[in-house]
């Protein structure tokens, strides 16, 4: 399986998931429709990042991702860009 998780936004209108461990999909809840495709940095402290968890922030304006290995990050849930990201 390609992602090990799927989540909601917190309006319920949305859904996140990640696809192929490296991009992160917005469907329309009603729909299925792709609304947008994040693309998250897939190098840090040369290592490749897959991504493998993610969850939306309560007002639905951020996306957090955990990844392998040791990695979260932050992203604009319109934008894609990353706020932040840490090695754990």
């Amino acid at each position: 399986m390609a992602s090990e998780s799927l989540t909601f936004s917190p309006d319920g209108k949305q859904l996140a998931y990640i696809r192929m461990f490296r991009e992160v999909r917005i469907l329309d809840a009603q729909t299925g429709r792709i609304v947008r495709r994040l693309h998250p940095n897939q190098f840090a402290g040369g290592e490749e990042i897959q991504y493998i968890q993610v969850a939306w922030s309560p007002d639905g304006s951020e996306i957090a991702l955990r990844g392998r290995p040791r990695r979260i990050a932050v992203l604009d849930s319109a934008t894609g860009r990353e706020k932040w990201a840490t090695q754990l």
